[in-house]
């Protein structure tokens, strides 16, 4: 057998990243569903399945409740320096769209946390935002920003995972 080689994964991001659950989230069986723990599960089940047994691979979960992207890139340049992750899981914005921030003023938040992950020697993943019941202005909003994510990652050569 090889040696074994470590990435680092930091998801960084607001409540949807540290796992909120809207619905029947009280009572005795509250809990949170981090999608990085899924992204640990399918990594397990499937890494035996590719031949990658030697490769292991961290999630470290970097999600606050009510973060906007501000909050993210203070968090970025205080927190991740030191965990020394690989790729940086980028989804953020829907706060900030909640709290009336433009699609292209959110997408400059974001470009310099994408900026500031390869700084740190990570690789930045982008991520999309997925949508919201009502609220058309809203999703109109998430949909132009989105549009931008998506420009902006293709004229940068930023992965992008397109959750929308």
């Amino acid at each position: 057998m090889g040696e074994m080689t470590r990435l680092v994964f930091v998801a960084l991001g607001d409540s949807l990243t540290r796992g909120y659950v809207p619905y029947r989230s009280t009572g005795p069986f509250h809990h949170s569903l981090p999608y990085t723990d899924a992204l640990d599960n399918i990594v397990i089940v499937e890494q035996g399945k590719k031949g990658y047994e030697n490769i292991d691979c961290a999630f470290i979960n970097k999600g606050v409740d009510g973060d906007s992207t501000k909050g993210m890139l203070s968090r970025l340049t205080s927190e991740l320096p030191g965990l020394n992750p690989d790729y940086v899981i980028v989804w953020g914005g829907i706060n900030d769209i909640f709290m009336g921030r433009q699609p292209a003023e959110v997408l400059e938040t974001l470009r310099q946390i994408y900026q500031k992950t390869f700084e740190i020697g990570a690789t930045p993943i982008a991520c999309t935002l997925t949508s919201v019941r009502g609220a058309s202005p809203v999703v109109q909003r998430i949909q132009e920003l989105n549009e931008s994510i998506k420009a902006h990652s293709n004229l940068k050569g930023i992965m992008l995972a397109d959750l929308y």
